[in-house]
């Protein structure tokens, strides 16, 4: 997984799945997902819950959640 698959979101939405996904990983990805109806990012959702229980699911989550976040800055910057 690169940055670059991660979805282009507004800050505000990518610190809000970045807390969630600390508390519950994949859940915040999840509801992401079906939010943007993007069935990719569903599915990360899902492998991301499926593997917390490796402790590996959690450690995806926040690491995709920052990549979230990163990419969600140039939001600001194309406004």
């Amino acid at each position: 997984m690169a940055i670059g698959d991660v979805p282009l979101v507004p800050p505000s939405t990518a610190v809000l799945v970045a807390f969630v996904n600390i508390f519950a990983p994949g859940i915040g990805t999840l509801i992401l997902g079906f939010s943007r109806n993007n069935s990719d990012v569903v599915l990360t959702g899902i492998l991301q819950l499926l593997a917390t229980f490796l402790v590996f699911g959690w450690i995806w989550a926040i690491v995709w959640s920052w990549f979230l976040y990163t990419k969600s800055k140039n939001v600001i910057e194309l406004l």
